[in-house]
């Protein structure tokens, strides 16, 4: 239980409380959008190049065209990618990582980093977790 402002984690640095977060709305809006598989693939391939709206459908071709709908549709809408028309006839879209984009890609990718740092970790909790409730079930 939090009894201060401030609580001091394994590491040892400060860990504020999420009451202190202004913007829990977005950050836990923003947290089940990068836990959407294609999401993550666009941003990562916007990372490399812009792309048209073809390309970036072939590139998750594995996804409905709903889920690619709303996964680009999300990142245009948080400022992590924009759309570039032409003036030309015919016309065409550019799609591109915006700098916050940019910058929102490299904090996923250092907690995709976090978590294969830690896997075998995890995989052990869950392994213990999973052996202590089939004894208790088997208890009952």
């Amino acid at each position: 239980m939090l009894n201060s402002d401030k609580d001091v984690g394994q590491s040892g640095r400060d860990i504020k409380p999420a009451e202190g977060i202004e913007n829990r709305t977005i950050i836990r809006e923003l947290f089940e959008h990068i836990g959407d598989d294609a999401t993550l693939r666009l941003a990562w391939y916007l990372n490399e190049t812009p792309a048209r709206l073809n390309e970036l459908r072939d590139f998750v071709a594995d996804v409905s065209q709903r889920k690619f709908s709303l996964a680009l549709r999300q990142l245009i809408r948080n400022g992590f990618v924009s759309r570039r028309h032409s003036d030309t006839f015919p016309s065409w879209t550019i799609y591109s990582l915006t700098p916050m984009g940019a910058a929102f890609l490299d904090r996923v990718t250092e907690l995709a980093h976090w978590i294969d740092a830690h896997g075998p970790d995890i995989k052990s909790a869950r392994g213990r977790f999973e052996k202590r409730s089939v004894r208790m079930l088997d208890a009952a």
